[in-house]
C-alpha cells in the first residue's frame, strides 16, 4: 500500500503529466501521450520538461553537383546538366530530352517548357532561336548564360 506521502507525488505527477498534454487537441492522442508522459515521470521520479519544437521555413535547393544532396525533378536535372558543361555548346529541346532519357529520366516535350523557361528567366541558361540540325524550322536551343 502507498504512503500518503507517495500519492502526493504521484498526484504531482499526474498534473504535471496533464499540463505537458493540455496543448495537444486530438483526445486519442492526448491520451496516448498522457500515458507515455506519466510512464516516462514515474520511471524518472519527476522533472518532465516539454519539449518545444520550433517551426522552421524548409527551402528547397539544387544541388551543384551529383555528390552533393539529391533533387528530384526536371529543374534538378537540368541544374545538374549544367553543372556537367552540357550546355557548353547550344542545345535544342531534342538532344536535351535524349541525354535526360539516357540518364533514365523520361519526359514528354511539353515536360521540359516551363523548366527550360524558368531556366532562361533566372539567367542560368541563354536561349536563340536558331537553325535546327536536320534543316527545316528555326527552334530554341539552350546554352550557358
Amino acid at each position: 500500500m502507498l504512503k500518503e506521502n507517495e500519492l502526493q507525488d504521484i498526484g504531482s505527477l499526474v498534473r504535471e503529466a496533464e499540463q505537458s498534454v493540455k496543448d495537444i487537441k486530438d483526445p486519442q492522442m492526448k491520451l496516448i501521450a498522457f500515458g507515455e508522459v506519466l510512464r516516462f515521470l514515474l520511471q524518472r521520479g519527476g522533472q518532465f520538461t516539454k519539449v518545444v519544437r520550433k517551426k522552421t521555413r524548409k527551402t528547397v535547393s539544387i544541388p551543384k553537383t551529383r555528390k552533393g544532396i539529391k533533387s528530384e525533378g526536371t529543374m534538378a536535372w537540368l541544374e545538374e546538366l549544367k553543372s556537367e558543361d552540357f550546355f557548353k555548346k547550344p542545345k535544342n529541346t531534342k538532344e536535351i530530352l535524349a541525354t535526360l532519357e539516357e540518364r533514365g529520366h523520361h519526359l514528354k516535350h511539353s515536360d521540359l517548357t516551363w523548366p527550360l523557361q524558368q531556366c532562361t528567366k533566372r539567367k542560368i541558361l541563354r536561349r536563340k532561336r536558331m537553325e535546327s540540325s536536320e534543316g527545316g524550322k528555326s527552334v530554341w536551343h539552350y546554352s550557358n548564360w
